[in-house]
């Protein structure tokens, strides 16, 4: 899992990174259609779009990385609960594994609900019903805090795959002796 946690959140940082840096490039179509000369207005859509593009690709994979880290430590907790109560096993090992969702879960969905904001500012700011810094500062704050997020992320799922190898040790001593 870490492995696939790892190259899944290099992949998405580098998208939202993408995102951010095409957005710095862009204007909203709005702000365009207003200001600009005709000759320049196809180049600067040009650079809203590819814009659009990768940050709602790069919200998406947000969406998904964070979503596989719930659906893991949701898995992996009921298999905890289920050795536990198959080989009798300390119940310190169901709540340590719940400890660990319990910790990262507010990251993740926080993450998932700061790109989501984003991205309808983003929007928002397209149409001009907000301007952009609005969607700009919420940008820097979903980024900083997903890499905030990735980072309790991943020492969570570490602790986790060390916390399982502990349940198999101990269901395997269980069944050798029983």
């Amino acid at each position: 899992m870490q492995r696939i946690l790892t190259g899944l959140t290099v992949l998405n940082l580098l998208l939202l990174a993408a995102a951010f840096w095409l957005g710095l490039h862009a204007e909203p179509r709005e702000a365009v259609a207003a200001t600009v000369e005709a000759s320049r207005i196809q180049a600067l859509n040009a650079a809203f779009h590819r814009h659009f593009l990768v940050g709602l690709l790069a919200g998406i994979a947000t969406l998904l990385v964070h979503s596989i880290v719930m659906t893991y430590f949701i898995g992996t907790g009921r298999w905890v609960k289920e050795a536990v109560a198959r080989w009798r096993l300390d119940p310190a090992l169901e709540r340590a594994t719940r400890k660990l969702k319990a910790r990262c879960f507010p990251f993740a969905f926080f993450s998932m609900v700061l790109i989501i904001v984003t991205t309808i500012l983003g929007a928002a700011c397209d149409n001009g019903s907000v301007p952009s810094w609005v969607h700009l500062s919420a940008a820097l704050v979903a980024v900083g805090f997903n890499l905030v997020s990735y980072f309790f992320e991943y020492a969570a799922v570490e602790r986790n795959v060390a916390l399982l190898q502990q349940v198999v040790r101990a269901a395997s001593a269980q069944q050798q002796h029983g």
